[in-house]
């Protein structure tokens, strides 16, 4: 009888501090920036704060991972918080793969100490952050446009594009002189090193070829999820490399993907409209290779309007499959003008490719 009363009053006032208490826990996730480049490590400060006069019974909560942003310390959390205190969380991730990706809390929860209640605490929104694709400088066109030909090569552009620090792509700049634009100033440099520096005005002339640059929707058939986040990255950097060595040497470049079901073309001309680019396809997310149907529907309104394109055309591709073909069935009539660049580790030439088809390496080598 002595035990069972124990017992009784243990459920009790158990139940009675459980539910006194969980209604009184509060989450704060403290600002964060919403993009980041490649290798970049991203610091998320989260404040739990006990509003009770009683301390918490254990509060688990499990932090969100993921392939663009990986969690530098993997581990989940059993707190106990006093009466009116708060804990500080930090955690750290390191971007590896472009895209867009949520980083916060998966799950939080409280469980009361003879574990007979639990209650899943209200999580303020995890923030969303894009994570910038690469763009290398040592993606070089020259044999891949032809060797010794130098078809649209134009030595005498005046365009000037450059690499900032982690892939950045960044614009020439010149001191600051009376008479310059205020709305050529660049305003973060003068802020962090107090410095007048203004953007050069871009009016080199663009002879060199018309290059068309399609980035194919259809993903990878692989199964394995990594490896297909890994492959749509690869496919990203190789194309917006691409695009800046072309557009570095003069050439017209209109880039095209597809997004949200529509396909959108950019006119790329300068190295400030690369950055503007590479912004956009943080948030690029590719077709299930399964869905056959929609990508043929993709397919067929593309090719409405790409007839009137002149010059060389560029798909980018995971992998040269049957999926691919259907642009080469499409343009079989000038097959020369037409080349493939795959980005997956084997480029599986059939009977029906008659084309040029090139590979990326994982070193981004042409070949």
């Amino acid at each position: 009888i002595d035990l069972f009363c124990l017992l009784l009053i243990s459920i009790v006032l158990d139940t009675f501090h459980f539910f006194l208490v969980s209604k009184k826990i509060e989450m704060v996730i403290e600002p964060v920036p919403s993009k980041v480049q490649k290798a970049q490590q991203l610091e998320v400060i989260i404040k739990v704060k006990n509003n009770s006069f009683w301390p918490t019974p254990c509060l688990h909560i499990f932090p969100i991972d993921g392939y663009r942003l990986n969690l530098k310390e993997k581990q989940n959390y059993c707190l106990f918080l006093g009466s009116g205190s708060v804990k500080e969380l930090a955690l750290v991730y390191e971007a590896q793969l472009s895209g867009k990706q949520t980083v916060g809390f998966e799950d939080v929860f409280l469980k009361d100490y003879l574990g007979l209640y639990r209650r899943t605490i209200t999580l303020p929104d995890n923030p969303k952050i894009k994570v910038l694709p690469e763009v290398r400088e040592g993606l070089e066109v020259d044999e891949f446009l032809g060797a010794g030909t130098e078809i649209g090569y134009s030595r005498g552009s005046q365009n000037r594009a450059k690499l900032g620090g982690e892939g950045e792509v960044a614009e020439d700049l010149t001191a600051y002189k009376a008479g310059d634009s205020p709305k050529l100033l660049h305003w973060k440099i003068l802020a962090q090193k107090n410095q007048l520096l203004v953007r050069q005005r871009e009016t080199g002339k663009q002879d060199g070829e018309s290059v068309l640059l399609i980035l194919s929707p259809i993903g990878s058939h692989i199964e394995e999820e990594k490896l297909r986040y890994e492959l749509q990255d690869r496919s990203l950097t190789a194309s917006l490399s691409l695009s800046y060595q072309l557009v570095a040497k003069g050439h017209q470049v209109a880039f095209m993907y597809y997004q949200k079901g529509n396909w959108i073309k950019a006119s790329l001309k300068y190295a400030r409209e690369i950055q503007y680019l590479r912004e956009k396809l943080a948030s690029y997310e590719q077709l299930e290779s399964s869905k056959d149907r929609t990508y043929r529907g993709a397919l067929r309104a593309f090719l409405k309007g790409i007839e009137k394109e002149q010059g060389l055309k560029i798909v980018v591709a995971q992998d040269i499959d049957q999926a691919v073909l259907y642009y080469l069935d499409a343009w079989r009539k000038k097959p020369e003008d037409i080349k493939l660049l795959c980005v997956g580790k084997t480029i599986n030439k059939t009977s029906t490719v008659d084309i040029e088809a090139w590979q990326v390496t994982k070193d981004y080598e042409l070949k």
